[in-house]
């Protein structure tokens, strides 16, 4: 999220019971994106039963 609004989501990693997964979310701005200098959240939550563990998120930024 960046200023309240959601720029970019994920939900297809399906964890078994005591392993890791990797999800990998990808958001292209633009030139001129409406959320540009919002504070940027990131949110890790369960969509079943159970909980979620993170062991690492990493924010790569690249110029095209």
């Amino acid at each position: 999220m960046a200023g309240n609004v959601t720029v970019a989501s994920g939900n297809t990693a399906t964890p078994v019971g005591g392993s890791f997964v990797i999800e990998e979310i990808t958001y292209q701005s633009g030139a001129a994106p409406a959320q540009f200098g919002k504070a940027l959240q990131i949110f890790a939550k369960s969509f079943g039963v159970g909980q979620v563990e993170v062991a690492t998120i990493t924010l790569t930024a690249t110029t095209d």
